[in-house]
């Protein structure tokens, strides 16, 4: 599709840069670049924060303001989304969120927390680098998948409700274009969670309806005692199970995450269970860039905690991506803020992946 080229060309160059160096992955140069030389037939445009004062510019926002921070007219095709802001605690992550509607839509097609969307997980600030999603060391997150719209894309950005950030800086990097391809999917991007979890049922990733592809999920966990891992990813298409050997597998990995690691397609930027069984915070990613799963009328993704789903009460949180046409079903309504963080607290801020809010303003 051209969709997928459109992804492969818009990431050639970052991912030559890196590709030697993450995870022992490589990449055909020749391939990525094979059409760079060919003339464009779009128009680039972007939508950015305000910068009236020069590098301490930025969109000013009050605490709990729900802004408009893109309205674009179709058709067009998001290229790169990027964001950073201006406070490091970790209530900044897990309290703003980030919501996207195309066209006429009322409920949005990505509403998730901005730090699990960038795939940063309990409030914790690393960086990895893969082919959908980056995060610089200096807290610059970039997300590079496509987004094509027919007719209108709004995105808003909900600040944290008791605190809040001063600044917020992004740009919406796009491409007008005369039409879009016929078959041209809507991105769409849902955050859950369970905290804990019910040792009695999978926990579930996403339910969709209509027709579509999958093409990738962030998966953050918190166990609370022992090993949690073997339990198996279920995928129902259309109804038909695909058959799933066990969590590491489906994370293309095999016994265990040994210290964690990132590559291009999967990692595990954030691993803690190799030092501790207890609290361990978590983060994993898996792209299917080469294979998106296809569906015609449903997809179903959930996950075992534990080999047979055994007495745990481990802390859960997903964002799966996936393409399809509107409308999607509706989302799970999203946790209020308070309601994101762990069920059960360390002592001190730095042991659960805060930062002292003291140290985090510019």
């Amino acid at each position: 599709m051209k969709a997928i080229g459109f992804l492969v060309l818009t990431l050639a160059m970052s991912v030559i840069a890196y590709s030697e160096a993450v995870g022992g992955m490589s990449l055909d140069r020749e391939s990525l670049l094979a059409d760079m030389y060919i003339a464009k037939d779009y128009e680039f445009d972007r939508v950015a924060s305000l910068n009236p004062a020069g590098p301490d510019g930025g969109d000013v926002m009050k605490p709990g303001e729900v802004r408009e921070i893109a309205d674009i007219k179709g058709p067009a095709i998001i290229s790169h989304i990027w964001f950073t802001l201006s406070r490091k605690a970790d209530y900044v992550l897990k309290d703003c969120v980030l919501r996207i509607y195309w066209d006429d839509e009322k409920e949005p097609s990505v509403e998730v927390p901005i730090g699990e969307f960038f795939g940063l997980g309990h409030g914790r600030y690393y960086s990895f680098h893969s082919i959908p999603f980056e995060v610089g060391n200096e807290r610059g997150y970039n997300c590079f998948l496509p987004m094509p719209f027919a007719k209108r894309c709004r995105i808003t950005f909900e600040n944290s409700p008791d605190h809040g950030l001063r600044r917020l800086f992004y740009h919406i990097d796009y491409k007008r274009v005369k039409q879009l391809p016929p078959d041209a999917l809507y991105f769409h991007a849902q955050y859950r969670q369970a905290k804990p979890t019910n040792f009695e049922d999978n926990y579930v990733i996403l339910e969709a309806e209509g027709r579509g592809h999958f093409v990738g999920l962030f998966y953050y966990n918190r166990p609370r005692r022992g090993w949690w891992g073997d339990g198996g990813e279920r995928i129902e298409v259309d109804g038909r199970v695909i058959p799933a050997t066990g969590q590491e597998d489906y994370f293309c990995q095999g016994w265990s995450f040994g210290k964690g690691e990132q590559g291009l397609r999967f990692g595990s930027p954030l691993y803690e269970s190799a030092d501790k069984q207890d609290l361990a915070e978590n983060a994993f990613y898996r792209f299917h860039i080469e294979d998106p799963i296809p569906f015609k009328k449903s997809f179903r993704m959930t996950m075992r905690h534990g080999i047979k789903n055994e007495r745990r009460e481990d802390d859960y949180s997903t964002v799966a991506f996936w393409y399809q046409t509107e409308p999607h079903k509706p989302f799970p309504k999203l946790p209020p803020a308070k309601e994101r963080y762990h069920s059960v607290k360390d002592k001190t801020p730095e042991a659960n992946g805060g930062i002292p809010t003291e140290q985090i303003e510019y």
